[in-house]
């Protein structure tokens, strides 16, 4: 974001919660842009904004015909070639969904957003609070065998450096302006408003993540339509195949009917 570490840099930290490819005898690379026929192949084509191997990190062959990896899952940091392609196709388009359909994140989201956020800052600097009490408590039981004291006193310090953290961002008085608030709670709010959107027009499989229900289902008949559009087109015939079979992998943890709730987190209660 371009600014010098401070408190502000520090409050979004805080706040939000992104190739290599063997197997292959005969490749070439397609980053390659020397002359014409080194240039990286198209693979797709998004709302007529071309997408080549090298965007995606796909290797090619010497005819420059691009390379499914045999590994088809992303590892660590290192994100599958067809994984990158998906999340640009499916960022370009749901940035077009956005816009269509007027789901951009108002002002009054965002403060809702912000009244949310200070809240639970504020619950979750007692609940740490009261933690590092009962963890105080619980080490001077000579009781505790040698793991249990291992790891509540790995716990203690992990309390006790977020509060020296708090403290110093407290020290320096760094508020997010209405700008870096924007910056910070947009991509969520419209997150959500997207998928509570297309879950209510298309319906389907929903997976369950860390970041509340993930409609699939729905995001690959939102993608069908815009190919039926002619506004996605893949190039590679085994490019094409691989992405939309990877679209229609179940979700790995599959939501139960009472579970689909879209209401976004700063909409429910704090915790008790």
């Amino acid at each position: 974001m371009g600014k010098t570490p401070n408190g502000k840099c520090q409050m979004k930290s805080t706040l939000i919660t992104a190739c290599f490819i063997g197997g292959h005898l005969v490749v070439s690379n397609c980053c390659a842009a020397e002359s014409p026929s080194s240039e990286s192949p198209v693979v797709a084509t998004v709302l007529e904004k071309r997408i080549t191997a090298a965007d995606v990190g796909l290797q090619c062959d010497a005819n420059q015909k691009p390379l499914i990896p045999k590994s088809t899952s992303s590892a660590g940091s290192q994100r599958n070639p067809l994984d990158e392609l998906g999340a640009r196709i499916e960022g370009e388009i749901s940035g077009d969904y956005l816009e269509k359909n007027k789901l951009k994140a108002t002002d009054q989201e965002i403060r809702e957003f912000q009244q949310f956020q200070d809240r639970y800052m504020a619950w979750d600097r007692i609940r740490r609070q009261k933690d590092l009490a009962e963890l105080d408590e619980k080490l001077q039981n000579a009781n505790l065998s040698p793991k249990e004291r291992e790891q509540a006193e790995k716990h203690r310090a992990t309390l006790i450096r977020l509060a020296a953290r708090e403290k110093k961002m407290d020290e320096a008085g760094s508020a997010a302006t209405a700008a870096e608030w924007r910056e910070i709670a947009g991509p969520w709010i419209e997150g959500w408003k997207i998928n509570q959107s297309i879950y209510k027009k298309y319906g389907g499989a929903v997976g369950m993540t860390k970041f509340g229900p993930n409609p699939v289902g729905a995001r690959k008949r939102l993608l069908e339509d815009y190919q039926k559009q002619g506004k996605i087109l893949i190039h590679d015939d085994n490019v094409r195949r691989e992405f939309w079979e990877r679209m229609g992998s179940p979700p790995d943890l599959p939501a139960k009917p009472d579970e689909i709730d879209f209401t976004p987190h700063w909409k429910k209660p704090l915790p008790k």
